[in-house]
């Protein structure tokens, strides 16, 4: 195998001592207020951002948002190699929203999820907290506790 060719094939690795120079791409996504986030970044600099008002139109919109945010920086989804969430605290549909979202993506993609917790206000403060070694599936951590009522015809 010529030079050249044997060192991309090294780069391209995930074990090799390469891979070091690689470019990690991550996925942010905070859904914890009614102001979305959603941001990629690239060796832990965000180069991508968006921020929207999502009401009640967040499960509608965020996986296309997501998809937007990665076509415009000429990214897909294959190139994620981890997801960042935000898992509260924060109130119960829209976080649950976002984490479902990203838990899924992570399966889907068979990439690690991250929950990062905390009071944030910026998408970049995602990147300064500590992350657990382990990835698993991450649960949210709700404000309040949520408030699902008996169904009446179960009650009689």
């Amino acid at each position: 195998m010529p030079r050249l060719a044997h060192l991309k094939w090294a780069m391209a690795r995930k074990d090799s001592v390469f891979s070091i120079f690689r470019i990690m791409l991550s996925l942010l996504i905070d859904t914890t207020t009614q102001t979305a986030k959603i941001g990629l970044a690239e060796n832990e600099k965000i180069i991508a951002q968006d921020n929207w008002e999502a009401n009640q139109k967040l499960a509608e919109e965020l996986v296309g948002k997501i998809e937007k945010l990665l076509f415009e920086n000429k990214k897909n989804l294959k190139q994620v190699e981890n997801i960042l969430v935000h898992n509260g605290p924060g109130g119960f549909s829209t976080l649950r929203i976002g984490v479902v979202a990203a838990n899924t993506l992570g399966f889907g993609l068979n990439i690690p999820v991250f929950g990062i917790e905390g009071e944030l206000t910026l998408l970049e403060e995602i990147l300064e907290k500590p992350r657990g070694v382990k990835p698993e599936p991450v649960k949210p951590i709700y404000t309040f506790p949520p408030r699902i009522t008996i169904s009446k015809r179960n009650e009689k």
